[in-house]
């Protein structure tokens, strides 16, 4: 039986993920209504500057500059590279595809972690894990409906974009008990900074408004609060609690294309999206069970 201390410390959990999902989806809504009007550097660039304004206090709460101690500044670079082509791809499917579209396919990620997780960090993988990326790879053909009338090649960078996330997730596992989750989410805005920083030479477009200027940085301090408030989800309650809550995002995402766009979710969505998410959290179940033999 839980105690007292651990049932606050679930559902503070889950509060911080749900938050965390609720403020990155308002964010990748704010990058949506910049479709074709300012390029996905310009603001990648505007979200890792104003994203240090949350972040500050993240780190300030962490321990402070101390937490920002690395001896390994590669695999920061490495895995803020691979977060960052992931989500600029993402934005750019966002301009042509629903949210919740997006989001199912970046539910892919569970099934590109088992493969990279082989090769990157030397795993054996079972059967039962086998099965479950080969019924997910059924459910992202699902969601990406590759006929003549409903596939979108936007697609195929959201499932590029899936596959990165994926990267940065088993690089986050290669590099575990060397960087502290500050660390990790400050350098990732340093280098989406200089990254962001060096393209605006060459893409640089003046905000077209004030209202524009304003949600540009908005984008960027709601993405550094979901980042804040998903570590903090982690780092609060057992990840086998928290993590099937971030599938609820398909929900918020869903809701937003409808509030927005008055758009509704495909039957390949439902389709393809359930297969996902039972695959991701089939996959989650067994690497727990190998976490304890």
């Amino acid at each position: 039986m839980l105690n007292i201390q651990n049932q606050d410390n679930i559902l503070k959990g889950i509060i911080y993920i749900l938050a965390g999902i609720v403020t990155l989806t308002v964010s990748d809504l704010m990058v949506k209504q910049f479709e074709g009007r300012y390029h996905v550097f310009e603001i990648l660039f505007f979200r890792a500057l104003f994203g240090f304004i949350p972040i500050f206090f993240f780190v300030r709460m962490s321990g402070g500059v101390a937490q920002l101690r690395t001896n390994n500044i590669s695999m920061h670079i490495g895995r803020s590279l691979a977060a960052i082509i992931g989500v600029t791809c993402c934005w750019y499917a966002l301009g042509f595809m629903p949210i919740a579209n997006v989001y199912a396919l970046e539910f892919g990620s569970p099934l590109f972690i088992t493969i990279l997780s082989i090769y990157l960090l030397k795993e054996k993988i079972g059967i039962h894990r086998w099965a479950a990326v080969t019924i997910g790879f059924i459910g992202v053909l699902i969601v990406l409906n590759p006929t003549a009338e409903g596939f979108n090649s936007a697609s195929i960078y959201a499932l590029v974009g899936s596959f990165f996330f994926a990267l940065y997730l088993v690089l986050i596992r290669k590099g575990a008990g060397h960087s502290s989750p500050a660390s990790m989410v400050f350098y990732l805005h340093v280098v989406g900074v200089v990254v962001g920083g060096i393209a605006m030479i060459f893409l640089w477009k003046t905000p077209e408004s004030n209202s524009d200027l304003i949600m540009l940085v908005c984008v960027g301090i709601a993405a550094g609060m979901g980042q804040y408030f998903m570590t903090k989800a982690f780092s609060t309650a057992p990840a086998s609690v928290v993590a099937p809550f971030e599938y609820s995002a398909l929900l918020t995402a869903a809701l937003a294309d409808y509030v927005v766009w008055s758009v509704l979710p495909s039957n390949n969505l439902y389709y393809g999206g359930t297969i996902l998410i039972a695959c991701g959290l089939y996959i989650a179940h067994r690497e727990r069970i190998a976490e304890n033999t």
